[in-house]
Formats: structure tokens, C-alpha cells, sequence
């Protein structure tokens, strides 16, 4: 019984360190790479796990591999969740840095060149994006020459971009 205790405690801990991993550490090309590999290591180690129970049939291994195949997998629906969570709520935030960009541009005349010119009189601030839960990631924004539209964005996950046009007057999510 005190074996299948460590092997819950441990599940436990690997399903938060990928849902961690997964929504802080997927912001750079290296991270997610590192993720995936540690994810792809951890599967073939339950595989292991699975391959031996049935040469040994061992209960044991088999809710090693029930344990590590259910945290891996609970971790990927956990961060989907979480993912489209924060992905719905940084853009209802883009919104509110639209609002500002677009009342600025009716009583300047024009976009403004960075986001900080809104700051007092349209914004408070400049909100942040939802995303990540300790690397919190900024806003970018951008116009064109001829200052006929302009663009907003976060980086959302791995190398992903979530981007408002102006000119389409959606929001993207590309990679």
C-alpha cells in the first residue's frame, strides 16, 4: 500500500509539472522542445512499464503504467482546457487595448506609434495577457506607414502568436 502511495504522489507530480510546463514553459522554441522530449521519455517509460507486466505479470507495474499514462494524459486535456482559458481571456483583454487605439485615433487623427501613448488618457495601463502562469507575456502592437491600420498580438503557446488586425477586424492564431 505504501508503494501505491509514492506512485499516486508521483503521478500527481508529473501531471502538474506538464500542465506547469505545458502553459509557462511553451513560450520559446527550446521549451516546448524540451517539454515534448521529457513527454515522449515518460510514455516510453510507461510502455516499459506495460511491456513488463505482461513478461512479469506483476500488478504493480501495471498501475505504474496506468498511473503515468493517466497523468500524462490528464495533463495534455488539463492544458488544452487551460490553454483556450487564457487564450479567450487575453483577447477579451486585446479588446478593451482596441477600444483605447481606436478612440485615440478619432481624437488624435491617427494610430498611435506604441501602446504606452494611451497610458492615462485611454488605458490606466497597459493590461498584460493572460497567458502563462509565472512568464507573463506583453501585448505587441504595430501600424503601417500610411497609419491605415494597425495590429495587436501575444505570443500564446510554443511558437504561436495570437494577432489582431485591425484591416480584418479578427483575431488570428497563427504559428
Amino acid at each position: 500500500m505504501k508503494n501505491h502511495k509514492k506512485i499516486i504522489l508521483l503521478s500527481l507530480l508529473i501531471f502538474l509539472f506538464f500542465v506547469y510546463a505545458n502553459v509557462d514553459l511553451s513560450f520559446s522554441f527550446m521549451g516546448s522542445a524540451l517539454v515534448g522530449l521529457l513527454f515522449i521519455f515518460l510514455v516510453f517509460v510507461a510502455l516499459v512499464f506495460l511491456v513488463i507486466f505482461f513478461i512479469q505479470k506483476k500488478k504493480q507495474n501495471l498501475i505504474i503504467f496506468g498511473a503515468l499514462f493517466a497523468s500524462l494524459f490528464f495533463s495534455v486535456v488539463a492544458w488544452n482546457l487551460i490553454g483556450e482559458l487564457e487564450l479567450k481571456k487575453s483577447q477579451e483583454t486585446g479588446e478593451t487595448i482596441i477600444e483605447a487605439i481606436e478612440e485615440y485615433k478619432k481624437q488624435e487623427g491617427t494610430y498611435p506609434n506604441s501602446l504606452t501613448e494611451l497610458v492615462p488618457q485611454y488605458l490606466k495601463y497597459i493590461p498584460q495577457p493572460t497567458v502563462g502562469l509565472i512568464n507573463k507575456q506583453k501585448f505587441f502592437y504595430g501600424k503601417s506607414e500610411n497609419d491605415e491600420y494597425f495590429w495587436l498580438g501575444f505570443p500564446y503557446a510554443a511558437w504561436t502568436l495570437c494577432q489582431y488586425s485591425s484591416d480584418s477586424k479578427e483575431w488570428i492564431v497563427d504559428d
